[in-house]
């Protein structure tokens, strides 16, 4: 359990803005309880509802000792311990940090009397450790307090001023500015010959040892924590107090939310893949939304005039060259992300990528939706030169939104104490809309393109994660440029200034991220966005083919003309089953990372789950080739007319009947006539048949 606990710890740390010490580790003394940090050897302590039992006495008073604990006298401690053990699990020896001795051989001494737990607590000598003034920085901080002293002046002696030095000058105006309530001499003096004293730092600790004795418990409190235990202890040679001593880090705890936040983030994959390839579907959906009756026929002249006369922008259909470049670029700006920190420059794109996307996908929508009134306001003041459209109310309001929000989250980004909106709630938002709009906007509509470009990427991944070790130093490239780069002070310094730069850890934002537990600090699940992204192409090509090949099966086709006009057409949807396919390969991948305790490539379970089930289903159903080559109803313009020309040899059947039906009038028909010829002037000449043909 202890060896669990201590990789989760690193993993969390790993994962955190800073490595800092969290005081894990209770001491409970007269109802009042003490932090402590736990120490990186010994035995594991128990949790609060099994908490160890002790006595309480400080390390000096067998013969020969000192108040550090570096030696301890067996004989009397064994004494002393029969004199009070009463009934309870073991005692603890207080010591004090010096430079005399390890935590490790403080550690063998208290095991080697017996005793149950060490705790070891920090004093002015143990930052001295024998010089003559402190350092700064990792020893004191001038900015939180500083006053200046004089030996001649303010002591009576040199022994008192010795001792005051070892006290950290209580008693002085420095302390009293100081959370540890406590100064240190900085080596600074001034022209009156004072010197200058600084508030002294006073953090947790996480003890290492090289030895140690795995039946005793070790932990470390800071100098105010000291300040506490020493008043039950006034005599610190003679005073024994009974304490509790537990831990509140809960392995099983923080394994269970880890596994929970896994899961969560594998069902946020799975929904945001899902969602972005429906969407991708929309403009397939939206030809299958219009009525295609005769007694509609006017409003379907009208559409194919606006559809043919529309200049907005279209999505890119992937090719095979495209497949291809697309993996030499991902690879040379990889290689270049690990080479050169170019964090800053990504987080910019990033931000200016996802208001856009927020924009487009989210911010406009809804604004459009609950300004009904005013969405096709339009603001002509705002009109750009050489630009045909003029932007509307809702345009204006959206813009503004998403702007500030991409410059809100650009502001919490690297700020360690940043809350869940800032940290990682916004970071999901923008990760789910520039899924969808890339979805929206790269399309792939052949199985050949398709198992290229995925199968490229798949060499791309285990490449970059299992194979660059053996070329650059041991070094993953993926992994490295995932993970970003860590803070490059150490952590007893970063645990003091978290604002520093170089605390500060350079993570890629390119991902999904939930946290494992209430707060950051527990560590986060992550998803990157290319393990949704590049499988949704694929789920996205299933969703059009399915919405096309159901618009087909639902308009104007009855079983008399399937079997006399048509092709047979595919009953069978694909999406759905890609999506199990997606959810399975995600989970394998997640249960990977975890059996192996190491960053698995993604894609060598998404490619085979998604891409080989498609394969497999579609040759069943006899449509590999089809798909392999690229089928037609992919195409909007194709789907468009091929629906033309099944509703006008649908009214040719029974065009009286219709007209029955539908109450078509003379006049009606006339007009829908005069339409077809007036729109004729302005669409391709290629529609021109299929008009004249709808009529």
């Amino acid at each position: 359990m202890h060896r669990m606990r201590n990789i989760i710890v690193l993993v969390c740390c790993l994962l955190r803005e800073v490595w800092s010490v969290e005081p894990t580790a209770i001491l409970k003394i007269q109802g009042e309880e003490v932090r402590a940090s736990d120490a990186s050897f010994g035995a594991s302590l128990p949790l609060k509802s099994k908490k160890l039992d002790l006595i309480l006495h400080h390390a000096g008073s067998g013969q020969g000792e000192n108040r550090d604990g570096c030696t301890l006298d067996k004989s009397w401690w064994q004494e002393w311990w029969q004199e009070n053990s009463l009934d309870k699990d073991g005692f603890a020896i207080l010591a004090a940090r010096s430079p005399n001795c390890s935590f490790g051989d403080r550690m063998l001494a208290v095991g080697g009397v017996g005793g149950k737990a060490l705790i070891v607590y920090d004093t002015i000598e143990g930052i001295y450790r024998n010089r003559s003034t402190a350092q700064a920085g990792t020893d004191y901080e001038c900015s939180r307090g500083q006053s200046w002293v004089s030996k001649q002046n303010d002591f009576n002696s040199i022994a008192a001023y010795k001792s005051a030095r070892l006290d950290g000058f209580k008693d002085s105006g420095c302390a009293q500015q100081c959370e540890s309530k406590r100064c240190l001499l900085t080596g600074a003096t001034n022209d009156q010959g004072q010197e200058q004293i600084c508030c002294a730092w006073d953090t947790y600790l996480r003890m290492a040892a090289s030895e140690s004795n795995n039946n005793v418990a070790a932990v470390y409190v800071r100098m105010i924590d000291y300040d506490i235990i020493s008043k039950y202890l006034t005599n610190s040679i003679t005073d024994s107090i009974h304490c509790y001593l537990y831990d509140t880090y809960n392995a099983r705890t923080v394994w269970f939310n880890a596994l929970l936040s896994s899961f969560f983030i594998w069902i946020l994959g799975i929904a945001t893949c899902s969602f972005a390839a429906m969407r991708a579907a929309d403009d397939i959906e939206a030809i299958g939304k219009h009525s295609w009756s005769l007694a509609d026929r006017h409003s379907l002249v009208q559409r194919i005039i606006s559809d043919s006369n529309q200049d907005g922008p279209n999505s890119l259909e992937l090719t095979l060259s495209h497949a291809v470049g697309f993996i030499i670029v991902a690879s040379i700006v990889l290689i270049f992300l690990f080479y050169l920190d170019a964090t800053k420059l990504v987080v910019f794109i990033f931000t200016m990528s996802a208001s856009i996307a927020s924009f487009i996908t989210a911010t406009r929508p809804l604004c459009a939706h609950f300004l009904k009134r005013h969405a096709d306001r339009p603001l002509h003041f705002l009109r750009l030169p050489g630009v045909s459209s003029t932007p509307t109310l809702v345009d204006l309001i959206a813009s503004i939104l998403s702007f500030s929000l991409a410059i809100w989250w650009l502001s919490q980004h690297s700020n360690p104490k940043a809350g869940p909106i800032g940290s990682w709630i916004l970071q999901d938002f923008f990760g789910i809309c520039l899924c969808v709009l890339f979805l929206q906007l790269v399309q792939l509509n052949s199985l050949k393109v398709a198992t290229m470009l995925l199968g490229l990427a798949l060499c791309y991944d285990v490449f970059f994660v299992f194979l660059t070790p053996y070329l650059f130093h041991g070094q993953s490239i993926m992994v490295t440029v995932a993970a970003g780069r860590g803070p490059s002070r150490d952590a007893d310094y970063c645990d003091k200034y978290p604002d520093d730069a170089d605390c500060a850890s350079t993570q890629l934002p390119m991902l999904l991220m939930l946290p494992e537990g209430l707060n950051s600090d527990d560590g986060y699940s992550m998803l990157g966005l290319g393990d949704i992204v590049l499988p949704g192409l694929l789920l996205a090509l299933a969703a059009r083919y399915d919405a096309a090949n159901r618009i087909l099966r639902n308009k104007f086709v009855t079983a008399t003309q399937q079997n006399r006009l048509f092709v047979p057409i595919r009953k069978r949807s694909y999406f759905p089953l890609l999506i199990i396919g997606y959810a399975a390969g995600l989970a394998c991948a997640n249960l990977a990372v975890a059996f192996f305790d190491f960053g698995q490539p993604a894609l060598l379970y998404l490619v085979p789950s998604t891409l080989g089930l498609f394969c497999l289903i579609a040759n069943s159903d006899g449509t590999l080739s089809e798909l392999w080559r690229g089928p037609p109803e992919l195409s909007p313009s194709w789907l468009h007319d091929e629906l033309i020309k099944r509703a006008s040899s649908s009214s040719a059947n029974g065009a009286a009947d219709d007209l029955t039906r539908n109450n078509i009038s003379s006049s009606h028909q006339s007009s829908l006539y005069q339409a077809v010829d007036d729109a004729t002037a302005t669409i391709p000449t290629e529609h021109h048949a299929l008009l004249k043909m709808s009529v």
